[in-house]
């Protein structure tokens, strides 16, 4: 029976209007509490209240029970304000009511994050990740659900919310594989087993419906609130479950419970879908750079003698053949359940590889790189241009071919000058992460690999070597290679497959061709603060002058090294005293090459220059005398012929 009615306070209609009144007051006398700790001044008045209740009757789904709420809105509002000035005992939420006493959820979600996972011991890591997955699974209160704006924002704080919760598993699982602290005769026990198995169900299950989010939802402006840290989430919970079955003895896992009889083959294709990239780069963070140097095991036979072992365990990194099933999961391989991949196909949840495909690519199977929109015709000009045997003419020409379209004017001013387009895309940077994953790829390839040949499976690892080449390399991988034979750089897929199954040699030469290629496009591989702040401030332009004083600049320096390969073709590239030499022609080439991103049109970065700005020095040499470098207008040219022509007549 809802309580008497006092001088004051009027009576509720029937006991579910009362229990709901109740909950909005207990909600209300919370959110004031909040905003008195932080400062805020709301100005909590009895109007306030009533209006927030008169809200939350409003945004409840409509129905009988809002029409209800309704009928006695008067009643009820004014029995708010007092349960909210004036709360009696039993306006307190009893046993078995939300916010009761024995109601865990409620208490926990209350309480602050932490953040010191390693002065944590296990038991306080579950409990941390149970509260954080209970945070980050809160929905909206009611009285904000018809409130678009709101509904966005609790959206967007639920990816944050979903970080945490995965950084605190991460944490938990790391520390259930550190046998120093969590040895197996102590905190393994069937119970904690049991408990972090249900656990990382829970967190799989909402990870997953975000990620769905992002796809099905009806609302775009809800479906963009799916970052790409949603997916990278996913991507850890992968790893995370599959760390977890591993680290967890056999003996004692439950043998009824489901989690224990998928693989992460399945939880990829949950979890990720059709785009593994995402856990290609987050296992290749978990692998040694180089998996192909791994020392094997040392067992100490009778004679006290060191003699080698054929290793199954830390064969790549922490991972060993047991591991295997991570990896083809990252590499989207099929194979593992013939009717969950049928299943998952017919759903349109993820496809699957096969690793002897007749057709490297003609084969279905998830996507192991980023998408990445480049034009083929400057890919083609930069391998054209990194060949030892190109010349100046073989380089502005290759570069002219590419950039010159139909209706495309050298002299024509742009608005949309530089490397950042409209949509706030930076092309330098979406190569360079493109390039990243793509190394990352191979890393996780050559892992696999690895794993197979420690198995015995010498066949499997060289099916997983030429699987790599569903991923062509990058042209500018292609043109930082070493041109001595040692790999194959005319064709990109079978330079993927030569790099996949590359001696430690050879996979160096690609890490060193990765940072020029990195360099070529700016990036800074460096942590020194000094350092970033340096390159942070440089401005680019063409040739750019870093001599050291006194020396010639490179700008001069190309100009006489252009001069003498004039004359040289206008003598019919005969030999001479003026003409360039192999190792001049190189430096030149190589001067070209360094200020790439000049000649491709991206302009300078000079805010002193003026409004319209340059368009590369293609664009530079058909434009007019005033458009030059100073150093290669008319006048300095003549002046430089002078000089060498007399310094020839010294010579003579």
């Amino acid at each position: 029976m809802p309580p008497k009615a006092s001088k004051k306070r009027p009576a509720a209609p029937d006991d579910e209007s009362n229990r709901f009144v109740k909950r909005i007051a207990q909600h209300l006398r919370e959110a004031s509490d909040v905003a008195k700790k932080r400062g805020d001044d709301f100005g909590w008045d009895e109007a306030r209240i009533g209006r927030a209740f008169d809200d939350a009757v409003t945004h409840m789904p409509p129905g009988a029970v809002r029409d209800h709420l309704r009928a006695h809105l008067d009643v009820l509002r004014t029995l708010a304000v007092e349960m909210f000035f004036r709360p009696e005992p039993t306006d307190f939420p009893g046993l078995g009511e939300p916010g009761g006493p024995d109601d865990r959820d409620f208490r926990e979600r209350k309480k602050p994050y932490r953040d010191d996972f390693g002065n944590m011991s296990l038991a306080e890591l579950v409990e941390e990740t149970d509260r954080c997955l209970l945070k980050a699974k809160c929905e909206i209160p009611v009285q904000f659900v018809g409130d678009a704006t709101e509904c966005l924002n609790w959206e967007k704080g639920k990816e944050g919310r979903l970080e945490r919760c995965v950084d605190a598993a991460w944490a938990t699982c790391e520390r259930w594989r550190d046998e120093s602290k969590t040895p197996d005769d102590s905190g393994k026990t069937p119970e904690a087993i049991e408990e972090l198995s249900e656990l990382m169900e829970r967190i799989a299950t909402h990870c997953a419906a975000r990620v769905r989010l992002g796809t099905e939802a009806e609302d775009p402006e809800l479906r963009r609130c799916v970052t790409e840290k949603t997916h990278e989430c996913a991507a850890r919970v992968v790893l995370i479950r599959h760390k977890f079955r591993r680290a967890t003895p056999k003996e004692k896992r439950p043998k009824e419970n489901g989690f224990w009889t998928r693989t992460a083959c399945h939880d990829a294709a949950q979890l990720c879908g059709d785009t593994r990239w995402r856990l290609v780069y987050q296992l290749a963070m978990e692998i040694p750079e180089d998996v192909g140097v791994e020392p094997a095991d040392v067992e100490t036979g009778a004679s006290g003698e060191g003699k080698r072992k054929k290793s199954r365990r830390n064969v790549v990194g922490r991972f060993g053949c047991n591991d295997q099933a991570l990896f083809d999961a990252a590499l989207g391989l099929s194979g593992f359940d013939e009717e969950f991949e049928a299943k998952a196909a017919a759903e349109g949840i993820s496809t699957f590889a096969d690793v002897n495909a007749a057709r490297v690519t003609g084969a279905i199977g998830p996507a192991l790189l980023p998408p990445f929109t480049f034009d083929p015709a400057l890919a083609a000009a930069d391998v054209e241009a990194g060949k030892p045997e190109a010349s100046l003419t073989d380089v502005c020409m290759a570069y002219e071919k590419a950039l010159r379209g139909d209706d495309w004017d050298f002299m024509e001013d742009s608005d949309d000058e530089g490397d950042v387009d409209k949509d706030g895309f930076n092309e330098d940077e979406d190569e360079m992460r493109h390039l990243d994953h793509y190394i990352a790829f191979l890393r996780v390839v050559r892992g696999a690999a690895a794993l197979k040949k420690a198995g015995g499976d010498l066949r499997g690892a060289e099916d997983l070597c030429r699987f790599a080449g569903r991923a062509p390399a990058p042209s500018l991988m292609l043109m930082n290679l070493p041109n001595d034979g040692s790999v194959q750089v005319s064709e990109a897929r079978a330079t993927s497959v030569e790099l996949a199954a590359a001696d430690g040699a050879l996979w160096a030469a690609a890490m060193e061709a990765r940072a020029a290629s990195a360099r070529l496009l700016g990036d800074s591989i460096t942590e020194n603060p000094e350092e970033l702040k340096m390159l942070s401030e440089r401005k680019e332009s063409f040739f750019v002058d870093l001599t050291p004083a006194g020396a010639m600049s490179e700008a001069s320096r190309a100009a006489e090294l252009a001069e003498k390969l004039a004359d040289r073709e206008a003598e019919g590239g005969k030999a001479n005293d003026g003409g360039l030499s192999k190792e001049e022609e190189e430096e030149l080439v190589g001067l070209l090459k360094k200020n790439k991103r000049w000649l491709g049109g991206g302009g300078s970065d000079d805010e002193d220059g003026d409004d319209d700005g340059d368009e590369g020095i293609l664009a530079n040499l058909a434009a007019e005398d005033d458009q030059l470098p100073e150093e290669l207008r008319p006048d300095a040219v003549d002046k430089l012929e002078a000089e060498l022509k007399a310094a020839e007549a010294v010579t003579k």
